[in-house]
């Protein structure tokens, strides 16, 4: 399975995935953060890390099974640019799974986005909800399709 962590700052979840992937892309703006996951993680094989802006990446076309990202989506300043890239470069019948803050909790960024807000970006590019789960008392994953 190939996967891009889009927005994957030091890597926590790319220390996961990286043992999962045929290949894993870790990308992230930040330099330091990148720099980070060099350190860790620039040794595997199967472990593509770019320096990137996650709504214009140099991933290929239509080659990435599952897009990752984590606490990133409500920070994206151009979220229609960047639904375009994650639509670009996954698969069809390819999977998004995007973790953000619930919108009720006190803590966190000072704009989040529900579920459904989230969705609504999507639906546009051909995607469909396939699932949803809270993932902490804070937290909650959508699961979303790309069904062309």
């Amino acid at each position: 399975m190939v996967i891009a962590d889009l927005g994957c700052g030091e890597g926590r979840y790319c220390d996961f995935f990286k043992d999962y992937a045929s290949k894993l892309y870790c990308v992230d703006i930040d330099e330091a953060a990148i720099e980070e996951v060099r350190r860790r993680f620039g040794n595997y094989g199967n472990v593509t890390i770019l320096n990137e802006d996650i709504t214009h990446t140099s991933i290929p076309s239509g080659s990435v099974d599952l897009v990752f990202m984590s606490n990133v989506f409500h920070d994206v300043d151009d979220k229609e640019a960047a639904v375009k890239e994650i639509s670009r470069i996954l698969k069809p019948g390819g999977r998004l799974l995007i973790i953000e803050f619930k919108e009720n909790v006190l803590f966190g960024p000072p704009f989040k986005l529900s579920p459904e807000e989230v969705e609504e970006y999507f639906s546009g590019a051909g995607f469909v909800r396939e699932g949803y789960a809270e993932v902490s008392p804070y937290h909650y994953m959508l699961i979303l399709k790309k069904m062309r």
